[in-house]
């Protein structure tokens, strides 16, 4: 259980330490001391009133919030841009976001750019996520991509519950290493937990470990040599509509492939970096909006 009494955190490192650990030598990291991280957590409940979505409840500790609600598309749907001003975590860091959606309510999540796992001296960093969807409600996560650096070590679990009737459209991508310094991940690990349940009941369970020089990160069977892999989950989509999306507009390096697991579609991304893995994504985020019967309408912090 996360200790929510902020006056017991310890300073956290700051930003020229955590990325003068990050552009070092990546150290053998068996047996080392997990350092004491930041944790930091952020609760939302969003509800409908007079005709658009609200924060009906706001709470955070630590550097993980949201500063203000947009409602850009003109029917009351509320976009929420999640705030981490370090913009990554290193070892023993520990970020929790709980977000419940009221039945009526219409709302966006996005963030103000990727996640960075940095290289780790021995102690994991964990990435926490939990959405509540009540029947009724409609509930967008579009989070932008993590980037694990070379010798990272993270640890990364998005659960999602679903009442029957609710509405929702979630991805992750994870790019391991970056590519656009040719660096992959020869060290270090990651761990992706998504979960989707619906009335108590398992509609998705996948789990999926990478660690540095992989066999699984060159094969066929695994990544192939892509870089960056991603998973969007969505309700009330057929899956021929995601795989006329994908066709319609390829993007260069990217394959993707659709599937529906009972009433889920899943999608299923390998891309040469995370954002174009992440661009893959967006026409079918466009098809399922479409056959929600919302038009199509992107966060404007991507354009940023």
């Amino acid at each position: 259980m996360l200790d929510l009494d902020a006056s017991r955190a310890r300073p956290r490192p700051s930003r020229a330490a955590a990325l003068a650990l990050a552009a070092a030598p990546t150290p053998a990291c068996a047996g080392q001391p997990a350092r004491d991280g930041w944790h930091a957590r952020l609760d939302l409940r969003f509800a409908p009133r007079h005709g658009r979505t609200i924060l009906a409840h706001a709470a955070h500790v630590g550097p993980l919030r949201v500063q203000r609600l947009f409602h850009p598309e003109g029917d009351g749907a509320a976009h929420a841009i999640v705030l981490h001003p370090p913009g990554g975590l290193v070892g023993g860091d520990t970020l929790t976001l709980d977000v419940t959606a009221e039945p009526g309510a219409v709302a966006l999540l996005t963030t103000t750019g990727a996640t960075k796992l940095y290289r780790s001296a021995g102690a994991e960093a964990s990435q926490h996520i939990t959405l509540r969807v009540a029947a009724g409600a409609t509930v967008e996560h579009v989070p932008q991509p993590v980037v694990a650096f070379d010798g990272a070590l993270g640890r990364l679990a998005t659960h999602v519950d679903l009442a029957p009737g609710a509405r929702f459209l979630g991805w992750e991508v994870t790019c391991l290493g970056r590519p656009a310094a040719a660096e992959r991940l020869t060290h270090g690990a990651v761990h992706t937990t998504l979960t989707v349940f619906q009335n108590g009941l398992p509609l998705l369970v996948e789990r999926m470990s990478f660690r540095g020089r992989d066999m699984a990160l060159d094969a066929a069977w695994g990544l192939a040599g892509h870089p960056a892999f991603g998973t969007l989950v969505a309700t009330h989509t057929p899956a021929d509509a995601a795989r006329a999306a994908l066709a319609a507009r390829p993007v260069p390096g990217c394959l993707a492939a659709a599937t529906e697991l009972g009433e889920l579609l899943v999608v299923r991304v390998l891309g040469p970096d995370g954002e174009a893995a992440r661009r893959a994504l967006e026409p079918v985020r466009h098809a399922v909006r479409a056959a929600w019967g919302r038009a199509p309408h992107d966060p404007a912090i991507w354009r940023t």
